[in-house]
C-alpha cells in the first residue's frame, strides 16, 4: 500500500508539471487552480484512509486464505503468468467499463458518482473526487469481484497502477495534439474521448464508458466523439454555482432530491412540494 501511494504522489506531480506546461485550458488564476485541486486531493486523503483499511483487511483475510486461491477462476487456471496478467487486464477493465456504465445508469448510485461530474474544470486531481459512500461501496463490491476471478495481489497491484496512470492521463488538462490523441483512442482512452464522458449533455456523459482500453465503448456501443472538444462545457446542470466545488457542499449533493423520475438516460429531478408558491 506504501508503495502505491509513494507511485501516486509521483504521478500527481508529473501531471501537475506537465499541465502548467502545456494548459489546454486555463484557469482564472493561480489561487482557483490551487483550490480546484486542494479540494480534490482532500478527497483523496480521505478515501485513501477507506482503502488503506480495506486493503489491509483483503491482504490479511482474503489473499492469504486458502479458500481466495483455491476457489478464484485465474488460481484454478494453470496457465503462464503473462497469460493470467493479460486475462486480468482484459477481464477486469470489461468489468469496470460495467461497473461505470452502472454507476451512471442505476440512479441510488447516480447520486453518488455524479460527485465526480460535478467539477466543472476538469484535470488530473479529478480522478480524486469521489464521494465517500460511492469509495464504501466499490470497495465492497471490488473486494467481490476480487475474489470470484481470483486475482493475485501482485497482477492487481499492475492493473491499478495502470488505471490511475491512463485515469489521471485522460483526465488530465493538457494541450495534446488532436491527431496524437485520435490515434491513441483506437486502443486506450484519451483526454478527446473522456472530457466528452464529461460533458454538461447527458446525451454526451452517458457514453465513454471505458477506463483503460477504448474498445469496450465500441463493442457496446457507447463510443462518442464530439466535433469541437473547445467547446465543451463540463458538470451538471443544476449544480454549476462555485459553491458545489467546495467541500461542506460536495458531501450533501447526492441527498437533495426526494423524488425522481428517470426519462430515457436523462434524470429528472423533482424537489418536494412545500406548499409554498
Amino acid at each position: 500500500m506504501f508503495l502505491k501511494i509513494v507511485i501516486l504522489i509521483g504521478m500527481i506531480i508529473f501531471f501537475n508539471i506537465l499541465e502548467n506546461l502545456i494548459p489546454k485550458r486555463k484557469f482564472i488564476s493561480n489561487f482557483e487552480h490551487f483550490q480546484h485541486d486542494l479540494i480534490n486531493i482532500i478527497l483523496l486523503i480521505i478515501n485513501i484512509s477507506l482503502i488503506f483499511s480495506s486493503t489491509y483487511f483483503a491482504n490479511k483475510i482474503l489473499f492469504h486464505s486458502e479458500t481466495f486461491y483455491k476457489y478464484g477462476l485465474f488460481q484454478m487456471l494453470n496457465f503462464p503468468e503473462i497469460i493470467k496478467i493479460t486475462g486480468v487486464f482484459i477481464i477486469y477493465d470489461a468489468w469496470m467499463y460495467i461497473w461505470h456504465r452502472m454507476n451512471h445508469e442505476i440512479y441510488f448510485l447516480w447520486r453518488f458518482h455524479r460527485v465526480h461530474h460535478t467539477d466543472t474544470s476538469i484535470n488530473y486531481s479529478t480522478i480524486q473526487r469521489y464521494h465517500i459512500v460511492e469509495t464504501i461501496y466499490t470497495i465492497l463490491i471490488k473486494t467481490m469481484v476480487l475474489l470470484i476471478l481470483g486475482i493475485s495481489p501482485a497482477h492487481y497491484f499492475i492493473y491499478e497502477v495502470t488505471l490511475n496512470f491512463i485515469a489521471m492521463f485522460h483526465h488530465s488538462n493538457i494541450r495534446l495534439n488532436n491527431r496524437i490523441d485520435h490515434i491513441l483512442k483506437y486502443l486506450i482512452v484519451t483526454p478527446n474521448m473522456h472530457r466528452t464522458h464529461h460533458e454538461i449533455n447527458y446525451f454526451d456523459s452517458n457514453s465513454n464508458y471505458s477506463s483503460i482500453f477504448s474498445v469496450w465503448d465500441r463493442i457496446f456501443k457507447t463510443f462518442r466523439i464530439k466535433k469541437d472538444y473547445d467547446k465543451i462545457k463540463f458538470g451538471q446542470d443544476r449544480f454549476l454555482d462555485k459553491k458545489w466545488n467546495k467541500l461542506e457542499f460536495i458531501f450533501i449533493t447526492p441527498f437533495l432530491e426526494k423524488k425522481v423520475i428517470k426519462k430515457g438516460k436523462k434524470f429528472l429531478l423533482i424537489k418536494k412540494n412545500t406548499g409554498k408558491n
